[in-house]
This record gives C-alpha cells, sequence and structure tokens, in this order.
C-alpha cells in the first residue's frame, strides 16, 4: 500500500486532452527532501515520473491542474478502461498515434512501451 498523504491528493486521475481521448494516471505522494509534497505520476505507456507537464509535480501543481480525480466507481472503470487502452496500444504505436495525430518520423518510439 501507498504511505499515507495528509493532503489526499494520491490516488487515480483523468488527464483530459484537447483532441484526443482522456488518458488514466496514478499519482503517489513521494518522500520529499524539501518538506513539500511531491508526487510521483505513473503512466501507463511510460516509466513514472516526478514531472507533470514538465514541471515537478507538487500538491500546488496538482491542485491548480486540469486533472480529473476518479472517485466514483463508475470513474474508476472508465479510468482502468482508458488505462488499459493505452497500456495495449503502447506496444505498438507511438504518442503521437494514439492521441489521434500524425507521426512522420519512421520507427517513432516516443511513449512506446
Amino acid at each position: 500500500a501507498a504511505s499515507r498523504d495528509e493532503h489526499d491528493c494520491q490516488g487515480i486521475y483523468m488527464r483530459p486532452l484537447d483532441n484526443a481521448a482522456s488518458e488514466a494516471l496514478l499519482l503517489l505522494r513521494r518522500r520529499a527532501r524539501t518538506g513539500h509534497a511531491e508526487y510521483v505520476v505513473h503512466y501507463p505507456h511510460v516509466p513514472s515520473s516526478s514531472m507533470l507537464n514538465g514541471l515537478l509535480c507538487t500538491l500546488g501543481r496538482v491542485q491548480s491542474s486540469l486533472l480529473i480525480r476518479c472517485r466514483t466507481p463508475e470513474d474508476m472503470a472508465e479510468a482502468e478502461n482508458a488505462w488499459r487502452l493505452q497500456f495495449q496500444n503502447a506496444e505498438r504505436k507511438c504518442i503521437h498515434v494514439q492521441r489521434s495525430r500524425r507521426c512522420n518520423v519512421v520507427g517513432c518510439i516516443a511513449g512506446k512501451r
């Protein structure tokens, strides 16, 4: 089980995207040296990261982000379906194609597992 998070930000979230289906992600609290709450972001298609939208994933950034927390069983089912689909797609498609975009890079491996 994950460590306790006094800020209650750990959990499953949906990340809305402009021109593609929302993506599921998992946020887990990490022990921070600075004393500030920091989180590790887990995606189905790439290794975990301490970055959210290119910046360190902190409590404030999570709270001000567009991430949507999954709390109901219906939300969790939607997130599970999105996670499984992206995990499967990441086996053979780059992130650009996963997000219904064009990719002109032959052999692109961005977002592939």
